[in-house]
């Protein structure tokens, strides 16, 4: 069979658009199971998205893209915009909130093997969107104009400008150019903050909103995976609307709690005021420069190992994640096991979660530790 022919069968299998009819969505169903609160997951990920876009839209009312009136304008709304420390704080931490939400959705999403047959693409489009998510997080990172901003940004961008040095010839210079681009001929500046800005607001929520759609197509289509465990229990219920209020419910209670937490918590709290001051080119750079909390699980393993073994590790790691419906399926063949008989996928989906947690939660104390640094 040649390869066209197998690709046209293989989009076809997974594209069954006959499924897209009224009454295939009128009757849509969810199964019910002890771990049915996953489906909310995906939902979540998506509200706390558009409550970023909601008060993304409300904060670029008074923003200005400038390195002369940004860090300005983010405190004149923060302390004169009726509503403005509210609004912002909202959308720093809901940003927070779509990464712990679409990291959970992965996780249950691997546990359940719902990558399988045929359901590939959806894992595939899934994956995507989460690169495409910490590609916003850093993407804003840099619009306040501080000095952890552009100082954590600055750490990026080297990252980047390493990512493919171990590459031979001319393939080497790749992520210098990559870097060059985003930062602009002149170094950080308003180059820099025109593409970010440029990238935040209108490239990637385009991008990710493209494959989000795709996403729920062909969730859409196949339906809602069903765990193993849960494989021998027909139950299910109707979508709309009796699912639909289980996660209208579950919106409702994010929401009651992001505004809490936007009100008692402002972000600027949790860091020192000397990484929040205006960014000045001519100071020297303040100690204790960290990217956010999402990035740990890069950083600092950068503290301790070869960045050149780091970098090329989380390519391998990012590349296995979108290929892990294959992976899952066909590396357990390696010791004559089919991918649903082998526990490889639980015991890969473990270490992985694992070993991001840690370096989370931990990341600092593994740095001492490995240093020799940490306290007796």
């Amino acid at each position: 069979m040649s390869v066209a022919r197998r690709c046209s069968e293989f989009l076809v299998s997974r594209f069954p658009l006959e499924k897209l009819s009224y009454e295939h969505l009128a009757n849509k169903t969810v199964p019910v199971h002890k771990a049915s609160w996953i489906y909310l997951l995906g939902g979540l990920t998506g509200f706390a998205f558009l409550v970023q876009v909601v008060t993304g839209i409300l904060l670029m009312l008074y923003y200005q893209p400038t390195v002369i009136g940004a860090y300005d304008s983010v405190r004149y709304i923060v302390q004169y915009v009726p509503g403005g420390s509210l609004i912002r704080n909202m959308h720093v931490w809901s940003s927070s909130a779509m990464v712990v939400f679409l990291f959970i959705h992965a996780i249950t999403n691997a546990f359940a093997r719902a990558y399988r047959k045929p359901r590939e693409l959806t894992w595939v489009t899934g994956a995507l969107s989460m690169f495409v998510v910490l590609g916003l997080a850093f993407s804003g990172y840099l619009l306040p104009w501080n000095n952890l901003a552009v100082y954590a940004t600055k750490v990026g961008l080297q990252i980047a400008e390493m990512s493919t040095l171990f590459l031979p010839g001319p393939l080497g210079g790749i992520g210098g150019q990559m870097a060059a681009l985003l930062t602009g001929p002149d170094g950080i500046g308003q180059e820099t903050l025109n593409r970010f800005y440029t990238l935040h607001i209108w490239i990637l929520p385009a991008l990710l909103i493209a494959l989000v759609s795709v996403h729920l197509l062909l969730v859409q289509i196949h339906g809602m995976s069903v765990p193993r465990f849960a494989e021998t229990s027909h139950k299910q219920e109707k979508f709309f609307f009796n699912f639909a209020l289980k996660d209208l419910s579950a919106w409702m209670i994010f929401l009651t709690l992001l505004v809490i937490l936007a009100v008692v918590l402002p972000y600027d709290y949790l860091q020192p005021y000397t990484l929040l001051k205006r960014y000045s080119p001519l100071a020297a750079a303040p100690s204790g420069i960290k990217p956010e909390w999402y990035f740990y699980f890069l950083y600092y393993p950068l503290e301790v190992l070869p960045k050149v073994v780091v970098i090329l590790g989380t390519m391998i790691f990012f590349a296995g994640v979108v290929a892990a419906p294959w992976l899952m399926e066909y590396v357990p063949r390696m010791w004559g096991k089919r991918g649903e008989e082998s526990k490889f996928p639980i015991v890969a989906t473990c270490v992985v979660a694992l070993v991001i947690v840690a370096l989370t939660l931990f990341g600092q104390n593994i740095v001492d530790v490995m240093r020799g640094t940490s306290a007796p």
